[in-house]
């Protein structure tokens, strides 16, 4: 379930795409695609059925269509939502030990996505 203490200093825009994770100790052979509903630079929700614990650890991979070298981050489960109330079934994770050249690539990666649809729908309106 979602802690009452999980919140943001500023929501996080609704960048979707595909990734690839595994549970530790899982080899490559046991991946599974899952849809990301929001994605940064610390983590990301991932929707997905599966009842993976919090605090698992995960190996994401994410394939960038321009490049042929996929961006692999290790995460950990840190909230589950079971799909009740307004958010769907998943899991947010956080992002562990992300290198430089990895982060400059998943920087470079989520600014070529597109927002879903606006974090703030205040921002960029005129004062």
């Amino acid at each position: 379930m979602i802690p009452s203490s999980h919140f943001r200093r500023r929501p996080r825009p609704a960048l979707s795409c595909i990734v690839r994770f595994r549970t530790e100790g899982q080899g490559p052979d046991k991946e599974r695609e899952a849809l990301t509903q929001d994605l940064g630079l610390g983590g990301a929700f991932i929707l997905t059925d599966e009842d993976i614990p919090e605090g698992e650890k995960l190996t994401l991979t994410i394939q960038p269509p321009d490049d042929p070298e996929p961006i692999v981050v290790w995460a950990v489960v840190k909230w589950r939502s079971d799909g009740s109330g307004d958010r769907p079934k998943g899991v947010g994770i956080q992002f562990e030990q992300v290198g430089a050249e990895t982060l400059a690539n998943l920087n470079d990666f989520i600014a070529s996505l597109v927002p879903l649809q606006p974090a703030d729908p205040s921002m960029g309106q005129g004062s």
